[in-house]
């Protein structure tokens, strides 16, 4: 079927004239063709061809060019000339040369290959030419090939195969010369050498030249007429002498997918014709493929679950090794559409990739892996389980990986379902969900460095794990990103972020809560404070603030590596920390040898007392590099044998301001309240 689409014009002038006025009316219509199927043009191998009236000036100097054609074969030539068949070229034996692929069958062992020649600008003036063969595959009669050949200043030709790397060749190119003895010919598609018979025999369905930017790009979609419309931009229509249309054209097999919010379900999921759901990419591919999704919102299509016909998808189903790649999980999002079983692998469906999304709106489950589907790879993904959905993940006797996701709960959901999974996560967040998995299937789960937060029940345990407040830049506007004095930041595998998404917000201070009437198991809000100092400050982080409602706490206080915390009392007098003349009341001092970042350390509004040891009894600090301000302190009743009340050896600096040091007890004549060295006191 063709369309024609009519484009009216019509403009009217007024003259007047005396009493009379005359009305001229010009009418332009603008006829454009376009058609509802796709086409091919069709070469006859005799004097078929398609010029272009690219001069080689267009191409001449360039340090990159790119030719990439998507063609079928129909026969050799047969009649004793020569046996090269030009898909494109400005070769001519008679006036000059630049650049031509071709199919060539009198190359060694009378293969027949695809081969790109080119005159380099080294050797200009030469009518050598150099050559590059694409050795990976021999070309068949009657079968599709979509190849693309890319020359590059570093002395490479680079072969494309379905957009795959298969071919490097180490060649001459420097950049694009050419040999004139009366002129270089103007590009010609269909033919190679013009004086002789190369003529091609076969179809061409597509064929793009670049330098970097497109210089001709003709689809052959028309259908009609003997123009060949260049989609470049650049106005490069190519008229067709003798070729004709076909309906002929190459099937797109893959093995790279493209999805995007500006395609379509009915296209055939080429790069220029992408799908608009990851669903149809999905049903298209093969074993082994990979789909590229763009930035977008995706709603996803229901694929019901095989068995019972409950809402599904994205539905994979006997699918193995796909790599589903999004463009990041900030930009790139699938809704679920209430799909009770939202992402799924229902059936056969294993090691499977899915990276780079934000995955969201699931029914009762968000996502899913059944009937023998295990071993699929989640990476640099963010679930939101937040919709009224039961459970984030759940299988059955099988297990995923999980790398540097992000998983967020309501608060009354469960990130897990309570069934044995073997799953492995690494470098993931969990956070405000009522449960992970019941405690009878812990010890299946293999955890390791990831985040705990606001999560209820029993928890995995090791080194690698943190109990933290994430410090999300916005959580209530639903952005993940961490803010720069994250936990999670270079706390992960080889140093690398804890979660989905980076660094989205500078240095975020928290403030935690201390009461005698809290608990250590309470999270360390104002209403759910904790019950003592060291919790406190262990569930700090780097600019973060502890206050200490006002009682008396019976502590010895190490402080933590981190930076720039701050303590404060609420009322000097009333808040007091004692030593319990076990030990010393409050001890600064760097024991990890690769941490040395205090950064500024306040402690304020207490009364310090009653600490003993035998450097000092007070406030110990030692051997770092930490910037400490004590402010309205009373430090009494401490007693040591260097210093009683305050000991600071080997730190950057401590200034005091309204302290009253008081009745602190010295053991020896060279105890004194304060002992300072290689500290600058002030």
């Amino acid at each position: 079927m063709e369309w024609m689409f009519i484009t009216i014009f019509t403009l009217h002038c007024n003259y007047g004239i005396t009493n009379m006025k005359i009305f001229i009316s010009f009418l332009f219509i603008i006829v454009t063709y376009g058609s509802a199927q796709n086409f091919s043009i069709s070469f006859d191998g005799t004097d078929d061809y398609i010029s272009t009236g690219i001069p080689y000036t267009d191409l001449y100097q360039q340090t990159s060019i790119e030719i990439r054609t998507i063609f079928k074969w129909y026969a050799e030539d047969d009649d004793g000339g020569t046996t090269g068949q030009g898909i494109i070229s400005n070769v001519s034996s008679a006036s000059g040369h630049q650049i031509d692929l071709a199919i060539d069958v009198d190359v060694e062992n009378g293969d027949k290959k695809l081969s790109i020649a080119w005159s380099d600008y080294s050797n200009l003036g030469s009518p050598d030419m150099e050559r590059s063969v694409f050795d990976y595959t021999t070309i068949n009669f009657d079968e599709w090939y979509d190849i693309k050949v890319r020359l590059e200043d570093d002395g490479t030709a680079n072969w494309y195969l379905d957009g795959q790397l298969v071919e490097t060749d180490s060649v001459n190119f420097t950049s694009l010369g050419y040999y004139s003895e009366n002129g270089v010919p103007d590009i010609s598609i269909g033919r190679a050498n013009s004086v002789y018979d190369t003529y091609f025999d076969g179809l061409i369905d597509e064929i793009m030249i670049s330098t970097g930017d497109t210089l001709g790009y003709w689809k052959f979609d028309t259908g009609t007429g003997e123009i060949a419309y260049d989609y470049s931009g650049n106005a490069n229509h190519g008229t067709i002498y003798g070729a004709t249309w076909s309906t002929d054209v190459s099937v797109y097999t893959g093995p790279v997918w493209y999805v995007s919010t500006e395609g379509s379900d009915e296209n055939v999921g080429d790069i220029d014709n992408p799908f608009a759901s990851l669903q149809a990419a999905i049903n298209a591919s093969s074993n082994g493929d990979t789909v590229l999704v763009a930035t977008g919102t995706y709603i996803a299509p229901n694929e019901p679950h095989f068995d019972n016909g409950s809402s599904a998808g994205p539905n994979f189903y006997e699918k193995d090794s796909l790599v589903i790649l999004g463009e990041g999980s900030e930009t790139t999002i699938i809704d679920l559409d209430d799909h009770y079983y939202g992402f799924i692998f229902s059936y056969n469906s294993n090691d499977n990739i899915v990276d780079g999304f934000t995955i969201k709106n699931g029914g009762n489950l968000l996502i899913t892996a059944l009937n023998n589907s295990y071993d699929n790879t989640f990476k640099n993904c963010v679930f939101l389980a937040t919709g009224g959905e039961s459970y984030t993940y759940a299988s059955y006797y099988s297990g995923e990986n999980f790398i540097n996701c992000t998983f967020i709960g309501d608060g009354e959901n469960s990130a897990l379902y309570n069934y044995p999974t073997q799953s492995v996560i690494t470098n993931s967040i969990f956070y405000n969900y009522n449960g992970l998995i019941s405690e009878n299937y812990l010890e299946e789960l293999t955890v390791s460095y990831s985040l705990f937060y606001a999560v209820g029940g029993d928890l995995p345990t090791g080194e690698t794990l943190i109990f933290l407040d994430p410090r999300f830049c916005d959580p209530d506007s639903n952005n993940y990103n961490l803010a720069e004095n994250s936990p999670c930041v270079g706390s992960g595998s080889g140093e690398l972020n804890i979660g989905a998404l980076g660094v989205g917000c500078d240095v975020i201070g928290y403030s935690l809560y201390v009461s005698k009437f809290g608990s250590d198991d309470n999270i360390g809000s104002e209403e759910n404070p904790l019950l003592t100092i060291q919790a406190g400050l262990n569930a700090a982080w780097h600019h973060d603030t502890v206050y200490v409602a006002s009682g008396t706490y019976l502590e010895n206080i190490r402080w933590p590596e981190k930076s720039d915390i701050s303590l404060i009392g609420e009322d000097k007098d009333s808040t007091i920390i004692d030593g319990n003349s076990s030990s010393i009341v409050i001890w600064i001092e760097r024991l990890d040898e690769n941490f040395d970042s205090f950064g500024s350390i306040l402690i304020k509004d207490f009364t310090i007392q009653n600490g003993y040891s035998t450097y000092v009894g007070g406030i110990y600090t030692y051997s770092n590099s930490a910037s400490i301000e004590l402010d309205d302190l009373n430090i009494i009743d401490n007693g040591g044998i260097n210093g009683s009340g305050l000991y600071a050896y080997g730190s950057d600096s401590v200034s005091l301001s309204n302290v009253l040091i008081e009745n602190n007890k010295s053991y020896t004549q060279n105890s004194f309240a304060i002992y300072s060295r290689d500290c600058n006191l002030t």
